[in-house]
Formats: C-alpha cells, structure tokens, sequence
C-alpha cells in the first residue's frame, strides 16, 4: 500500500481542496462507514495510481481494517508526492 509522503495542494483534508466542504465531509463519512477502503489522493487518480492520502493516514488510518492489516504486515509504503 503506497501513502504519499505529504499532502497536495487541494488535499480534500485541507482549507484549500476542490470540492465543496458539503462533498469533503460526505466522501469522508461514507469512507468511515464502510470501514474497509482509505482515501486515494485525487492527484493519484489523474495518474492512473492507487496512492493514500497522507493526510487522511495521518488522521483517519486507524479507522480503516485494511490499513490497520497492511501496517501490521508491515506493507505501507511511503512515497513522494509528484511535482505538478
């Protein structure tokens, strides 16, 4: 599991995402209640990549099974956030 090594500039966690907060805080609800995925940095997504959202590790990780499962086999990679 790859986790980008700091947030983006219009993280969905930060005073200057791209989404309404309305939007921001639904993504996050219905990520918390399934339980099992984590947040794909959007700019990862542009690229055709499966990457966390730093931010969301650092402050929603622990809600995710899958994450709590990938920290323990040890398997959270964290990798550097690409230049736009």
């Amino acid at each position: 599991m790859k986790v980008y090594d700091k947030c983006c500039d219009e993280c969905l966690m930060g005073p200057t995402r791209i989404v309404p907060p309305a939007r921001a805080r639904q993504i996050l609800a219905d990520l918390r209640r399934s339980g099992n995925g984590y947040f794909i940095c959007h700019k990862a997504t542009i690229r055709g990549e499966d990457v966390c959202c730093s931010a969301w590790m650092a402050k929603r990780g622990h809600e995710s099974n899958l994450v709590r499962v990938m920290g323990r086999l040890g398997a959270i990679e964290a990798v550097p956030q690409p230049e736009p």
